[in-house]
């Protein structure tokens, strides 16, 4: 029983953060991806990718769905995040880190300029071949490790 009402409370939380990134997407002057507004630099060397990414001050964006556990790093600014699978935000003040576990989305507020940087294992060295390993395109593609999880 437990198991099943956490599993109703992440797919609640999961359709919130989908309904607002759509609202998002649909404002004027809204952007996907890399772009001046929030600039990517990928760095890659031993089978490790880095991709650091700068959140403006009073931005707000939504991630990706990860396929995998992976480490963040903030490591300037402030911000507030909350995820598909939490219902409270929580503040963020550089210097951080910590783990995101898979299937994670997170919606975050910068509220100082802030650098965030993830860490993935990958013996890829380009960025969309990276992103097709690592990001799923929607839910169905990590449900049975989400599933198995709350089992």
């Amino acid at each position: 029983m437990i198991a099943k009402t956490r599993k109703d409370e992440i797919l609640k939380q999961r359709q919130k953060v989908d309904d607002f990134e759509e609202l998002i997407k649909s404002m004027p002057g809204s952007v996907e991806g890399d772009s001046d507004s929030f600039p990517l630099h990928h760095m890659f060397g031993g089978g490790i990718y880095l991709r650091e990414i700068l959140l403006p001050a009073g931005s707000t964006c939504v991630g990706k769905i990860h396929k995998t556990k992976h480490p963040n790093f903030i490591l300037k600014g402030k911000c507030i995040v909350t995820s598909n699978v939490s219902n409270d935000p929580i503040m963020i003040n550089a210097p951080a880190y910590f783990f995101s576990d898979v299937g994670v989305k997170k919606v975050v507020h910068a509220i100082e300029d802030t650098t965030w940087v993830t860490v993935h294992i990958t013996d890829k060295d380009d960025p969309v071949e990276v992103e097709d390993e690592i990001i799923a395109k929607d839910y169905s593609e990590i449900e049975h490790i989400i599933n198995k999880e709350l089992t």
